[in-house]
């Protein structure tokens, strides 16, 4: 603005002097007065055209740590500009947090340049790098005009994982006890066991536990598992963050979610996940059999869409199947939930935070005034004690309530009952 005003009081000048004067020379500077910001404009928006831009974000970005990246430009334009000034930000998908980067280059006619930013976010999540604004400014610095860039960078910043010991039920015990073995379903895999009984008649002479008949002194006999089925449903609609939570909630959600995963994987345990894809929105179902599966399922989930999931969109992605388990992932709990426990048997997992803060267990105080709601007071004590609890009749839920918050969720999920 500053330039502006300088520009347009040296025209004026100019112009009264050659009124007052009419030589050849009042003309000359009054032309040149004129023409000069017009050329400028005329060659700033020329080279333009031939400017190119490039954004380096590094690959492996982690939560808490800084990460160096850089903006390039290059350019091959016979008149350098005054300079270029780009507005980039990086959006969370996850929590919903923008930043903003303001960067400015300075005069540059031929050749490359490269501005650099650090970046850094104590939250966990997909962000997507993108240019806000980009202005082009003549050599005098007087105007300024939009550029449009096509430049968009995704990266992926891993949630941290924290100890996490999970426990599945279904399993049956041998007669006098002894191991237990959890299994998912009855069917024809012989490799592994779906359960441990006594000998009725009808069995096999193949189906006999040897071992274990001669330790009790009767026939027993194991039923074959249902071959490479999943036995757990792993369900995440941690899509849209209540307006007045703060990034902290989708953190420790996120953080809960994959370690919840990794615990299972180094189990050995096979299970699926969903989620709703945040570029299609088409829910994706992907079965996790190693750690390896779990490095697709991370970026799907940090990228899933900003609303809540419709359970309906679950329901047909599933197209009918069904699970002995469902783990729910959510902060809202689901719109359906009588439709989400004709999957399976529902364990929830919600994520809690209150404005007015917490009391001196760690429980939110939106948790402490459920207690005095039907069947939801077994839940916030079992935040407390860090133990399962049943939900009522009435939540659609035949399963497990497990409500914590940012502050506490490390404790109240070291072992996991679902």
């Amino acid at each position: 603005m500053g330039r502006r005003i300088a520009c347009v009081s040296w025209i004026t000048a100019s112009l009264a002097l050659y009124v007052f004067t009419r030589t050849n020379t009042a003309l000359f500077l009054l032309c040149a007065s004129v023409l000069t910001p017009c050329a400028a404009l005329g060659l700033a928006m020329l080279a333009a055209d031939k400017a190119r831009i490039a954004l380096r974000v590094p690959t492996g970005l982690r939560k808490g740590e800084s990460a160096q990246c850089a903006v390039c430009i290059e350019i091959d334009a016979m008149f350098p500009f005054v300079y270029l000034a780009m507005t980039l930000s990086a959006r969370n998908t996850l929590t919903g947090q923008k930043s903003l980067f303001p960067l400015i280059f300075p005069a540059l006619r031929r050749g490359k340049r490269e501005i650099r930013f650090i970046f850094s976010s104590a939250y966990c999540g997909q962000f997507i790098f993108s240019c806000e604004e980009f202005r082009v400014f003549d050599f005098l610095g007087l105007w300024g005009f939009r550029k449009q860039t096509e430049i968009q960078e995704k990266r992926v910043a891993p949630p941290d994982t924290f100890p996490l010991h999970v426990a599945l039920s279904g399993g049956e015990a041998p007669p006098g006890g002894g191991e237990v073995f959890s299994v998912p379903r009855k069917g024809q895999d012989k490799t592994e066991p779906f359960q441990i009984r006594d000998y009725v008649e009808g069995d096999g002479i193949k189906q006999i536990h040897w071992k274990l008949t001669m330790k009790f002194g009767r026939y027993i006999v194991t039923d074959p598992s249902l071959e490479i089925e999943r036995a757990l449903l792993i369900l995440w609609d941690g899509g849209q963050v209540p307006a007045y939570a703060p990034p902290s909630v989708p953190d420790a959600l996120a953080e809960s979610f994959a370690s919840l995963c990794i615990a299972l994987s180094e189990e050995d345990i096979p299970y699926s996940v969903g989620w709703i894809d945040g570029e299609t929105g088409a829910a994706e179902l992907k079965d996790v059999s190693s750690m390896d599966d779990i490095y697709d399922v991370i970026p799907g989930v940090m990228g899933a869409r900003g609303t809540q999931t419709p359970t309906e969109d679950f329901l047909l992605a599933l197209d009918g199947k069904k699970y002995p388990m469902v783990a729910y992932f959510s902060y809202l709990g689901p719109d359906d939930p009588e439709g989400l426990a004709s999957i399976g048997r529902v364990t929830s997992f919600l994520c809690k935070y209150d404005g007015a803060g917490l009391d001196s267990t760690g429980r939110a105080a939106s948790d402490i005034g459920m207690e005095n709601s039907p069947g939801m007071g077994a839940a916030a004590d079992a935040g407390k004690r860090g133990s399962p609890a049943a939900y009522a009749g009435a939540s659609g839920f035949d399963g497990a309530a497990w409500q914590f918050t940012p502050q506490n969720y490390k404790s109240v999920l070291r072992d996991v009952h679902i």
